[in-house]
């Protein structure tokens, strides 16, 4: 459990603030996953944090890249070739290039101008048509019907993807792509699921991964299951260390050393809702706080309402369910404040991956 690990991580010397990633869980939850849902493929969306890639691709048959830099990524971790699906909304020419140069033979095709871009390149590379969700990713079915007509390329398959937190929606996709199916034929289907995880108090995770299997078996072609926040969330965890604490207007406050600039919860509102937290505090006090970030903003929020054990200067909070996005996605340079430390902890020791890094020096001229 990941608890047992943020406290061991309390009780340790370990740099704050600092996101932490459990591979023992990690690797566990991975096997879960693969065994619930086989034989559907699996694709890891690498957004979710990139630094896992290299543990999590032996678990899948696919990685997701969406830019030019995760590819550096796969790249350095020597993701094979044939294991990259090359997606996103907007394809560089070079980014292209690069790509097929490194081996690479599965993209996504999101617009006219990339399919023209892939033809013009390649036109034996296989290639999944993105079909829009009613936004700006992919294409419709108007365009799709017509590409389908081509027959220089290898259209391997239809990539659909509907939103985050769709674990109650996914019957939509489903029936959806059902009907989209039955019209038009592909040899497979990448669909993202969507699946969320729990990241709040009173909130319980939703997922029932038979449930989506047997969905999915209503497919008659083969499925690979895009997934990125799912897979990795409950993971991780974010230490953040009390640097004030203080009352005002009877309102209890703590100040940690980070909040917006680090941590960011899909689904959280000006701090309406509780993390799951747990803390180094030994008081028996239990007193109410709003958990502030050192960030000069009104924005700089975590929560407004956390019932915690009374709290003083020094102490560790870990906000718990980290492991994607947030160390990425956060407002890293806002104040050129310092990044956070990234360990890892696997079989009972902590490594440290990345030192706090200054980030002044990306705000300044040179």
């Amino acid at each position: 459990m990941i608890e047992k690990t943020a406290h061991n991580y309390i009780n340790s010397s370990l740099n704050s603030p600092a996101f932490v990633f459990d591979i023992d869980i990690l690797k566990e939850h991975l096997n879960i996953v693969k065994n619930a849902l086989w034989p559907f493929k699996l694709c890891y969306a690498m957004k979710a944090n990139p630094l896992l890639v290299g543990i999590v691709e032996p678990f899948v048959e696919r990685i997701e890249v969406c830019s030019e830099g995760e590819f550096e990524i796969c790249k350095a971790y020597k993701i094979p070739a044939k294991k990259i699906f090359y997606t996103g909304v907007l394809k560089s020419l070079d980014g292209v290039k690069s790509a097929l140069e490194y081996g690479v033979r599965l993209f996504n095709i999101e617009s006219q101008s990339q399919l023209e871009m892939i033809k013009n390149l390649d036109k034996s590379v296989g290639v999944f048509l993105r079909l829009s969700s009613d936004n700006h990713f992919g294409i419709d079915e108007n365009l799709i019907f017509e590409i389908l007509k081509d027959d220089s390329l290898d259209i391997l398959g239809l990539h659909y993807f509907a939103g985050t937190f769709r674990d109650k929606k996914w019957h939509f996709d489903i029936a959806r792509l059902s009907k989209f199916l039955s019209k038009y034929k592909f040899k497979e289907l990448e669909y993202g699921a969507g699946l969320g995880v729990a990241y709040f108090d009173g909130e319980k995770d939703s997922v029932n991964l038979e449930t989506l299997k047997n969905d999915l078996e209503s497919f008659k072609i083969p499925v690979c299951v895009e997934l990125g926040r799912y897979l990795v969330a409950k993971c991780g965890f974010y230490a953040s260390k009390v640097g004030d604490v203080k009352t005002s207007q009877n309102v209890n406050y703590a100040i940690l050393d980070g909040g917006m600039n680090h941590l960011n919860y899909y689904g959280q509102m000006m701090g309406m809702k509780n993390p799951i937290i747990l803390n180094s505090s030994d008081k028996n006090l239990i007193k109410a706080y709003t958990l502030c970030g050192p960030i000069c903003s009104t924005n700089d929020v975590i929560t407004r309402s956390a019932e915690l054990n009374e709290l003083k200067i020094g102490d560790i909070l870990c906000f718990l369910n980290t492991g994607a996005y947030s160390s990425t996605e956060a407002s890293y340079l806002f104040l050129s404040r310092d990044l956070p430390s990234i360990y890892i902890y696997e079989n009972g020791k902590f490594e440290l991956i990345r030192e706090p890094k200054n980030t002044y020096n990306l705000n300044m001229k040179g």
